[in-house]
């Protein structure tokens, strides 16, 4: 099951069909794995809804989403929820797309998820375990958790990692996906009948621990006599002892009636949680990896015969500053930016279209789909990226002159808080060349 976005973000005719054969790819990969069911997130609708029935029919499993609507019909254009048979259970999986507007003349429309969650709901009531893949907010998924505590697993998209992946709301547990399948994650379940999860209540933990620290202090005390004989002489020392077994008392109360009033007659369900990132040294899993070289492979082709990979010509690449800057080029090819490819490299992350434009020279954020075709000689942050493309400056550079000055908006393009939080324009710009 998956409830992140899976597919690229088409824009014109030559990315459609590249789009296309990387998501075959992608999906042929979730066939291999054996997924279950993936829901539809409103980054997967760049290209339409005829794009993705129609990668659809390459998939082994269903394409979720109770909120996408045939615009003429108002009927679910996608299968709304699936219900899976494991280990002697019926599991229901509902798949919720956000909200938003949609093109004129597109045959799909999103709507509100209330009533199709309450469809859904309706339908799979007599199912053992009910789990929703969202591509809502965080603050729907907790209105949604407190809504229906029949919902016991919401498994929700997110855009950052952030410090609690998984908690207990209500009778629900909220699952974040960290972005770009940098990590695996499982969740083992011993699922019970009385389909409650056991409370994580760390308020209860955080008392019981301050009963325990109470409860050690008032023996240590009794064996010296107890407070009388040990205080004897310090009425001050008395007085907060007093208060302090006052404060346990009190404790004790508070956690006994909270323990009351939790269900005893049944069984609870507990869980146990993981997430991993994945690391370059993981071998590569060898049909997955001849899928995805195939891709490649034809789309570098498909590039090719459009001419999409002639618009880095007008780059020279930095060693053709060297013949009349000798001196700066020298330094450059010991800064970091000449590197800046290879860091990729050692990560796995050189066809990552998240990372790469970043790394070469002549590739903007927009295309970085592109990333196949930009030439070696560009495998690198060079001089470029900050003076501009140097070819009209190579043939004749009396009069075609590149940019002197580099701004700090153009340093800024790469350097953004997210992934370079200790760049300093005014200290950093100087260690360039």
């Amino acid at each position: 099951m998956d409830s992140g976005s899976v597919f690229l973000k088409p824009v014109n005719k030559e990315k459609s069909a590249v789009a296309l054969t990387s998501s075959k790819a992608i999906v042929a990969c979730y066939n291999v794995m054996h997924y279950d069911a993936i829901n539809i997130t409103t980054h997967d609708l760049q290209l339409g809804a005829d794009f993705l029935k129609q990668l659809e029919q390459e998939a082994t499993f269903p394409f979720l989403s109770a909120t996408i609507l045939d615009s003429k019909t108002n009927t679910p254009l996608f299968t709304p929820y699936v219900i899976l048979k494991k280990n002697n259970l019926n599991i229901g999986i509902i798949g919720l797309t956000a909200q938003k507007k949609t093109a004129k003349g597109e045959t799909y429309v999103i709507s509100d998820w209330q009533q199709p969650l309450k469809n859904s709901l309706n339908t799979l009531a007599d199912t053992d375990l009910i789990i929703l893949l969202s591509n809502l907010t965080p603050q729907e998924n907790l209105r949604i958790a407190k809504t229906y505590p029949q919902i016991h697993i919401i498994l929700e998209a997110g855009q950052t990692l952030n410090n609690s992946q998984i908690k207990l709301a209500h009778n629900t547990l909220i699952s974040h996906i960290p972005k770009e399948g940098k990590y695996i994650g499982g969740l083992k379940i011993d699922w019970q009948e009385s389909k409650l999860w056991q409370s994580d209540n760390r308020l209860q933990k955080t008392m019981q621990n301050e009963i325990d620290r109470l409860l050690w202090f008032k023996n240590k005390i009794s064996k010296r006599g107890g407070p009388e004989k040990a205080y004897q002489d310090n009425p001050d020392a008395l007085t907060r002892y007093n208060a302090k077994m006052q404060q346990l008392h009190l404790l004790q109360t508070k956690l006994s009636d909270q323990q009351k009033n939790e269900v005893k007659t049944k069984t609870a369900s507990t869980y146990q949680s993981l997430l991993l990132p994945l690391k370059p040294t993981i071998p590569d899993e060898p049909q997955t990896t001849q899928i995805l070289k195939l891709s490649r492979e034809k789309n570098n082709k498909l590039r090719r015969k459009t001419g999409v990979h002639k618009r880095f010509d007008v780059y020279m690449g930095s060693a053709s500053c060297k013949p009349c800057h000798a001196s700066i080029y020298t330094e450059y090819k010991k800064t970091p930016h000449s590197k800046a490819y290879a860091t990729l490299v050692q990560t796995s992350d050189n066809n990552n279209p998240n990372c790469i434009f970043c790394h070469v020279t002549g590739l903007p954020e927009q295309l970085a789909y592109l990333k196949t075709t930009v030439p070696k000689r560009l495998l690198e942050v060079g001089c470029e990226i900050c003076h501009g493309p140097g070819q009209q400056h190579i043939k004749n550079p009396k009069t075609m002159h590149l940019q002197r000055d580099v701004t700090e908006s153009t340093c800024l393009t790469c350097h953004t808080t997210d992934h370079s939080n200790n760049f300093n324009y005014g200290r950093d710009v100087n260690l360039v060349h």
